[in-house]
Protein backbone atom coordinates (compact mmCIF):
# COMPACT_ATOMS: atom_id res chain seq x y z
CA UNK A 1 0.00 0.00 0.00
CA UNK A 2 2.60 2.55 1.11
CA UNK A 3 4.71 1.96 -2.44
CA UNK A 4 0.94 2.54 -4.29
CA UNK A 5 1.06 5.58 -2.24
CA UNK A 6 4.41 6.08 -3.45
CA UNK A 7 3.96 6.02 -7.06
CA UNK A 8 1.09 7.91 -7.04
CA UNK A 9 3.17 10.88 -5.31
CA UNK A 10 6.28 10.52 -7.58
CA UNK A 11 3.60 10.60 -10.43
CA UNK A 12 2.20 13.78 -9.32
CA UNK A 13 5.67 15.54 -8.56
CA UNK A 14 7.59 14.86 -11.92
CA UNK A 15 7.44 12.92 -15.04
CA UNK A 16 10.76 12.27 -15.72
CA UNK A 17 12.20 8.57 -15.56
CA UNK A 18 10.11 5.54 -14.84
CA UNK A 19 11.98 4.34 -12.08
CA UNK A 20 11.15 6.08 -9.10
CA UNK A 21 14.41 6.95 -7.28
CA UNK A 22 15.84 8.33 -10.62
CA UNK A 23 12.71 10.55 -10.59
CA UNK A 24 13.27 12.11 -7.41
CA UNK A 25 16.98 12.72 -8.02
CA UNK A 26 15.43 14.50 -11.41
CA UNK A 27 13.32 16.60 -9.28
CA UNK A 28 15.93 17.12 -7.25
CA UNK A 29 18.03 18.41 -9.93
CA UNK A 30 14.96 20.47 -11.07
CA UNK A 31 14.65 22.32 -8.23
CA UNK A 32 18.30 23.23 -7.76
CA UNK A 33 18.20 24.73 -11.18
CA UNK A 34 14.94 26.86 -10.33
CA UNK A 35 16.90 28.11 -7.04
CA UNK A 36 19.60 28.99 -9.41
CA UNK A 37 17.78 30.65 -11.59
CA UNK A 38 15.18 32.45 -10.53
CA UNK A 39 16.47 33.13 -7.01
CA UNK A 40 20.36 33.01 -6.19
CA UNK A 41 20.64 34.64 -9.96
CA UNK A 42 18.74 37.74 -9.90
CA UNK A 43 19.24 38.68 -6.36
CA UNK A 44 23.20 38.70 -5.91
CA UNK A 45 23.49 41.90 -5.48
CA UNK A 46 20.73 42.50 -3.30
CA UNK A 47 23.28 40.17 -0.90
CA UNK A 48 25.84 42.18 -2.03
CA UNK A 49 25.08 45.55 -3.64
CA UNK A 50 27.49 47.06 -5.60
CA UNK A 51 29.42 49.72 -3.90
CA UNK A 52 29.45 53.47 -4.89
CA UNK A 53 30.80 54.28 -7.91
CA UNK A 54 31.31 58.30 -6.04
CA UNK A 55 34.80 58.02 -5.07
CA UNK A 56 35.89 58.77 -1.39
CA UNK A 57 37.54 61.66 -2.67
CA UNK A 58 35.80 64.60 -4.79
CA UNK A 59 37.32 67.18 -6.38
CA UNK A 60 36.07 70.29 -8.00
CA UNK A 61 37.83 73.23 -9.87
CA UNK A 62 38.76 76.67 -8.19
CA UNK A 63 38.71 78.76 -11.24
CA UNK A 64 40.23 81.52 -9.24
CA UNK A 65 43.50 80.17 -8.03
CA UNK A 66 43.59 77.61 -10.90
CA UNK A 67 43.58 74.33 -8.56
CA UNK A 68 41.71 71.54 -8.08
CA UNK A 69 40.01 71.72 -4.59
CA UNK A 70 38.33 68.68 -1.83
CA UNK A 71 34.63 69.60 -2.74
CA UNK A 72 33.40 66.69 0.10
CA UNK A 73 34.94 66.72 3.48
CA UNK A 74 33.26 63.54 4.61
CA UNK A 75 34.61 60.15 2.87
CA UNK A 76 30.53 59.89 1.55
CA UNK A 77 29.03 56.28 1.64
CA UNK A 78 29.61 52.91 1.30
CA UNK A 79 26.74 51.72 -0.97
CA UNK A 80 24.75 55.22 -1.42
CA UNK A 81 25.83 57.76 -4.68
CA UNK A 82 26.81 61.42 -3.83
CA UNK A 83 25.58 64.15 -6.03
CA UNK A 84 29.17 64.89 -6.52
CA UNK A 85 31.60 63.67 -8.57
CA UNK A 86 35.20 62.32 -8.54
CA UNK A 87 36.28 65.71 -11.01
CA UNK A 88 37.81 65.57 -14.76
CA UNK A 89 40.68 63.74 -14.90
CA UNK A 90 40.82 61.93 -11.64
CA UNK A 91 40.40 58.26 -11.66
CA UNK A 92 39.31 55.57 -8.60
CA UNK A 93 39.83 52.00 -8.81
CA UNK A 94 38.26 49.87 -6.11
CA UNK A 95 37.76 46.82 -5.45
CA UNK A 96 35.28 44.79 -2.67
CA UNK A 97 34.36 41.37 -1.40
CA UNK A 98 31.35 40.23 0.20
CA UNK A 99 30.32 36.83 1.75
CA UNK A 100 26.41 35.63 1.62
CA UNK A 101 25.65 32.44 3.59
CA UNK A 102 21.55 32.23 2.77
CA UNK A 103 19.46 30.64 5.30
CA UNK A 104 16.05 31.68 4.18
CA UNK A 105 13.86 32.20 1.47
CA UNK A 106 10.39 34.44 1.80
CA UNK A 107 10.51 33.55 5.45
CA UNK A 108 11.14 30.33 5.34
CA UNK A 109 14.31 28.33 6.43
CA UNK A 110 16.32 26.87 3.57
CA UNK A 111 17.15 24.12 6.24
CA UNK A 112 14.12 23.04 7.12
CA UNK A 113 11.29 24.34 5.71
CA UNK A 114 11.04 23.57 1.95
CA UNK A 115 8.28 20.99 2.28
CA UNK A 116 5.46 20.14 0.22
CA UNK A 117 2.99 17.47 1.03
CA UNK A 118 1.16 15.30 -1.89
CA UNK A 119 -2.33 14.75 -2.07
CA UNK A 120 -1.54 10.82 -0.97
CA UNK A 121 0.25 12.21 2.17
CA UNK A 122 3.75 12.09 1.22
CA UNK A 123 5.89 14.84 2.29
CA UNK A 124 8.82 15.86 0.44
CA UNK A 125 11.58 18.27 1.97
CA UNK A 126 13.95 19.78 -0.35
CA UNK A 127 16.69 19.31 2.63
CA UNK A 128 19.64 22.32 1.41
CA UNK A 129 22.65 21.60 3.17
CA UNK A 130 24.88 24.69 1.80
CA UNK A 131 23.95 27.82 -0.22
CA UNK A 132 26.81 30.21 0.22
CA UNK A 133 27.97 33.15 -2.13
CA UNK A 134 31.29 34.78 -2.61
CA UNK A 135 31.25 37.90 -4.60
CA UNK A 136 34.68 40.38 -5.27
CA UNK A 137 33.47 43.73 -7.25
CA UNK A 138 36.19 45.07 -9.05
CA UNK A 139 35.36 48.28 -10.26
CA UNK A 140 37.03 51.75 -11.79
CA UNK A 141 35.49 55.70 -11.91
CA UNK A 142 37.13 58.45 -14.54
CA UNK A 143 36.10 61.53 -13.93
CA UNK A 144 35.12 62.65 -17.93
CA UNK A 145 34.17 66.53 -17.16
CA UNK A 146 34.04 69.06 -14.02
CA UNK A 147 31.02 67.19 -13.50
CA UNK A 148 30.42 64.08 -15.06
CA UNK A 149 32.21 60.79 -14.86
CA UNK A 150 31.46 56.76 -15.83
CA UNK A 151 32.01 53.96 -13.92
CA UNK A 152 32.44 49.79 -14.97
CA UNK A 153 31.90 47.33 -11.91
CA UNK A 154 32.77 43.82 -13.38
CA UNK A 155 31.64 41.14 -10.33
CA UNK A 156 33.45 37.99 -9.93
CA UNK A 157 30.88 35.04 -8.53
CA UNK A 158 31.52 32.13 -6.64
CA UNK A 159 27.89 30.32 -5.93
CA UNK A 160 28.27 27.18 -3.86
CA UNK A 161 25.32 24.98 -3.15
CA UNK A 162 24.13 21.48 -1.74
CA UNK A 163 20.73 19.46 -1.37
CA UNK A 164 18.69 16.83 -2.20
CA UNK A 165 14.91 15.52 -1.12
CA UNK A 166 13.71 13.56 1.33
CA UNK A 167 10.69 11.72 1.58
CA UNK A 168 8.52 10.53 4.20
CA UNK A 169 7.43 8.00 5.13
CA UNK A 170 10.81 7.00 3.94
CA UNK A 171 9.53 4.44 1.14
CA UNK A 172 12.28 5.82 -1.00
CA UNK A 173 16.12 6.62 0.03
CA UNK A 174 16.93 10.25 -0.09
CA UNK A 175 18.09 11.55 -3.65
CA UNK A 176 21.35 12.18 -4.55
CA UNK A 177 23.07 15.20 -3.37
CA UNK A 178 22.93 17.74 -5.49
CA UNK A 179 25.76 19.91 -5.97
CA UNK A 180 26.96 22.84 -7.39
CA UNK A 181 30.32 24.88 -7.36
CA UNK A 182 29.82 27.81 -10.00
CA UNK A 183 33.18 30.35 -10.61
CA UNK A 184 32.78 33.10 -12.84
CA UNK A 185 32.15 36.95 -14.09
CA UNK A 186 28.90 37.82 -13.35
CA UNK A 187 26.70 40.42 -15.47
CA UNK A 188 28.92 43.98 -16.29
CA UNK A 189 27.83 47.08 -14.53
CA UNK A 190 28.32 50.27 -16.65
CA UNK A 191 27.22 53.64 -14.44
CA UNK A 192 26.88 57.10 -15.29
CA UNK A 193 26.49 60.23 -13.28
CA UNK A 194 26.22 64.23 -13.90
CA UNK A 195 26.22 66.99 -11.42
CA UNK A 196 22.84 69.14 -12.26
CA UNK A 197 22.72 70.78 -9.62
CA UNK A 198 24.36 72.85 -6.41
CA UNK A 199 22.93 74.56 -3.62
CA UNK A 200 23.44 75.77 -0.13
CA UNK A 201 21.04 73.10 1.02
CA UNK A 202 21.18 69.88 -1.73
CA UNK A 203 22.99 69.34 -4.38
CA UNK A 204 21.57 66.56 -6.67
CA UNK A 205 22.83 64.44 -9.57
CA UNK A 206 21.05 62.46 -12.76
CA UNK A 207 22.91 58.71 -12.84
CA UNK A 208 21.74 55.79 -15.25
CA UNK A 209 23.36 52.77 -14.75
CA UNK A 210 23.03 49.59 -17.76
CA UNK A 211 23.64 45.99 -15.98
CA UNK A 212 24.16 43.75 -19.22
CA UNK A 213 23.89 39.69 -19.21
CA UNK A 214 27.69 38.92 -19.43
CA UNK A 215 28.00 36.33 -17.38
CA UNK A 216 26.19 32.71 -17.66
CA UNK A 217 22.51 32.24 -16.96
CA UNK A 218 22.69 28.31 -16.58
CA UNK A 219 25.59 28.55 -13.82
CA UNK A 220 23.13 30.89 -12.04
CA UNK A 221 26.37 33.92 -12.84
CA UNK A 222 23.60 36.01 -14.71
CA UNK A 223 19.74 37.23 -14.38
CA UNK A 224 20.10 36.81 -17.83
CA UNK A 225 18.28 40.29 -18.45
CA UNK A 226 19.19 43.60 -19.69
CA UNK A 227 18.65 46.31 -16.68
CA UNK A 228 18.87 50.25 -17.04
CA UNK A 229 18.53 51.89 -14.00
CA UNK A 230 17.70 55.88 -14.44
CA UNK A 231 17.93 57.67 -10.81
CA UNK A 232 18.31 60.57 -9.07
CA UNK A 233 21.14 60.59 -6.33
CA UNK A 234 20.62 64.04 -3.43
CA UNK A 235 22.98 65.11 -0.81
CA UNK A 236 24.78 67.67 0.65
CA UNK A 237 27.95 68.18 3.47
CA UNK A 238 27.13 70.12 6.21
CA UNK A 239 29.26 71.49 8.77
CA UNK A 240 32.35 69.82 7.28
CA UNK A 241 31.18 66.56 8.86
CA UNK A 242 27.72 65.22 8.19
CA UNK A 243 27.19 64.11 4.66
CA UNK A 244 22.94 63.02 3.75
CA UNK A 245 22.13 60.82 0.83
CA UNK A 246 18.77 59.84 -0.81
CA UNK A 247 18.87 57.73 -3.89
CA UNK A 248 16.24 57.13 -5.80
CA UNK A 249 15.79 54.81 -8.93
CA UNK A 250 13.66 52.72 -11.73
CA UNK A 251 15.78 49.29 -12.13
CA UNK A 252 13.98 48.42 -15.96
CA UNK A 253 13.88 45.19 -16.98
CA UNK A 254 14.04 45.61 -20.74
CA UNK A 255 13.16 42.22 -21.39
CA UNK A 256 10.08 41.75 -19.09
CA UNK A 257 9.15 45.27 -18.21
CA UNK A 258 7.02 43.09 -14.90
CA UNK A 259 10.05 42.32 -13.45
CA UNK A 260 10.92 45.67 -12.82
CA UNK A 261 11.41 47.49 -9.26
CA UNK A 262 12.06 50.98 -7.66
CA UNK A 263 15.14 51.28 -6.05
CA UNK A 264 15.57 53.31 -2.84
CA UNK A 265 17.83 54.48 -0.12
CA UNK A 266 18.67 56.68 2.10
CA UNK A 267 21.58 57.56 4.94
CA UNK A 268 23.96 59.61 5.85
CA UNK A 269 28.13 59.60 6.23
CA UNK A 270 29.30 60.85 9.96
CA UNK A 271 33.10 62.08 9.71
CA UNK A 272 34.18 60.99 13.16
CA UNK A 273 38.19 61.94 13.25
CA UNK A 274 39.70 64.33 10.41
CA UNK A 275 43.59 65.00 10.34
CA UNK A 276 45.06 67.43 8.30
CA UNK A 277 48.40 65.00 8.59
CA UNK A 278 48.73 62.71 5.67
CA UNK A 279 50.32 60.16 8.01
CA UNK A 280 46.89 59.82 10.57
CA UNK A 281 43.72 58.57 10.19
CA UNK A 282 40.41 59.67 9.37
CA UNK A 283 37.65 57.89 10.13
CA UNK A 284 34.19 58.36 9.22
CA UNK A 285 31.07 56.28 9.95
CA UNK A 286 28.22 55.38 7.41
CA UNK A 287 24.43 54.53 8.14
CA UNK A 288 22.28 53.31 5.43
CA UNK A 289 19.43 51.93 4.91
CA UNK A 290 18.62 50.46 1.17
CA UNK A 291 15.29 49.01 -0.68
CA UNK A 292 14.11 47.56 -3.10
CA UNK A 293 10.78 46.88 -4.29
CA UNK A 294 8.63 44.84 -7.40
CA UNK A 295 6.74 47.20 -9.37
CA UNK A 296 3.82 44.53 -9.92
CA UNK A 297 3.06 41.01 -8.50
CA UNK A 298 4.37 37.80 -9.97
CA UNK A 299 1.95 37.41 -13.55
CA UNK A 300 1.46 33.95 -12.40
CA UNK A 301 1.45 32.83 -7.94
CA UNK A 302 2.57 29.32 -7.50
CA UNK A 303 1.11 28.51 -3.81
CA UNK A 304 3.02 25.37 -3.62
CA UNK A 305 6.30 26.25 -4.25
CA UNK A 306 8.85 24.90 -2.18
CA UNK A 307 10.38 28.20 -1.82
CA UNK A 308 7.19 29.67 -0.50
CA UNK A 309 4.09 31.78 -2.16
CA UNK A 310 5.83 34.47 -5.41
CA UNK A 311 4.47 37.69 -4.03
CA UNK A 312 5.28 41.13 -4.86
CA UNK A 313 8.69 41.31 -2.81
CA UNK A 314 9.85 44.83 -0.85
CA UNK A 315 13.68 44.25 0.05
CA UNK A 316 14.76 46.20 3.11
CA UNK A 317 18.20 45.84 4.76
CA UNK A 318 19.87 48.16 7.53
CA UNK A 319 24.29 49.01 6.68
CA UNK A 320 26.18 50.31 9.20
CA UNK A 321 29.92 50.53 8.20
CA UNK A 322 33.14 52.58 8.50
CA UNK A 323 35.79 53.96 6.43
CA UNK A 324 39.06 54.39 6.94
CA UNK A 325 41.85 56.77 5.38
CA UNK A 326 45.31 56.16 6.16
CA UNK A 327 46.83 58.40 3.82
CA UNK A 328 45.84 60.76 1.03
CA UNK A 329 43.62 59.16 -1.90
CA UNK A 330 43.42 55.96 -0.26
CA UNK A 331 40.58 54.25 1.42
CA UNK A 332 39.52 51.04 3.31
CA UNK A 333 35.96 50.27 4.42
CA UNK A 334 33.88 47.72 6.17
CA UNK A 335 29.98 47.63 6.56
CA UNK A 336 27.64 44.55 7.10
CA UNK A 337 24.06 44.42 5.60
CA UNK A 338 21.59 43.38 7.64
CA UNK A 339 17.78 42.46 6.90
CA UNK A 340 14.97 44.43 7.96
CA UNK A 341 12.74 41.99 6.87
CA UNK A 342 12.29 38.67 5.17
CA UNK A 343 10.96 38.98 1.33
CA UNK A 344 13.74 37.40 -0.92
CA UNK A 345 16.23 35.45 -0.65
CA UNK A 346 18.13 36.35 2.36
CA UNK A 347 20.77 35.92 5.16
CA UNK A 348 21.74 36.65 9.03
CA UNK A 349 24.24 39.38 8.40
CA UNK A 350 26.48 40.06 4.94
CA UNK A 351 29.72 41.37 5.91
CA UNK A 352 30.98 43.14 2.77
CA UNK A 353 34.96 44.98 2.70
CA UNK A 354 36.48 47.49 0.18
CA UNK A 355 39.73 49.18 -0.78
CA UNK A 356 39.63 52.34 -2.99
CA UNK A 357 42.54 54.43 -4.04
CA UNK A 358 42.11 57.56 -5.95
CA UNK A 359 44.89 59.36 -7.98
Amino acid sequence: MRALVMLGALTALTSAGPAHGDALDDQARAVARTLFRQHIAPRVQDNVPLTASSASFAFTWNSDSDVWERSATTTGSIFLERAETIGKGYVSVNVSYGYVKYNAINGRSLYSDLTKRDPNGVLFTYRIRDAEVQLVNVGATVGIANDAELSLTIPIERIYFAGQFIVEPPVLAPSTVVRRDHFGVGDLVLRGKWLATRSDYANGALGLSLKVPSGDYDRGLSQGDTLLTPAVYVSRTFGDWIEPHVNLGVETNLAEFRDSRLSYAAGATMQLLRSQDWLAPRVSLTLDFLGRVDLAPPEHRNRGSFFGTNRQENIVDFAPGFKLSLWEGSLLSFAVQIPMNDDGLRADVVPVGGVEYVF
